[in-house]
Order: structure tokens, then C-alpha cells, then sequence
């Protein structure tokens, strides 16, 4: 039983830290995409598309 346990807690341990790093690259990501301007062009890029489609 005390095995069982142990290899849970292992495996949750591990679960986490592997979400943790995922996160900190997705917000790695976002940071470089508005750094270089690409987040803000898209963003433009998208309300644009809304006036296009209304036409």
C-alpha cells in the first residue's frame, strides 16, 4: 500500500512540474509575439476582417 502511494505522489510531482514548464514556454511565446509587434498587427488583422465581412 505504502508503494502505491509513493508511486502516486511521484507521478503527481511530475505531472506538475511538466505544466508548470509548459506554461512558462506558452508565456515565453506571447511575450516574444508582443514584443516584435506580431500580437499587435493580428489584432488589428482581426477587427479589419470584421469590417471586410461586413461589406
Amino acid at each position: 500500500m505504502k508503494i502505491n502511494s509513493l508511486l502516486l505522489t511521484v507521478f503527481a510531482l511530475f505531472c506538475f512540474s511538466v505544466m508548470a514548464q509548459e506554461l512558462s514556454s506558452q508565456e515565453s511565446i506571447v511575450k516574444y509575439l508582443t514584443i516584435n509587434g506580431t500580437h499587435t498587427q493580428y489584432n488589428s488583422a482581426y477587427d479589419q476582417m470584421f469590417d471586410v465581412l461586413e461589406q
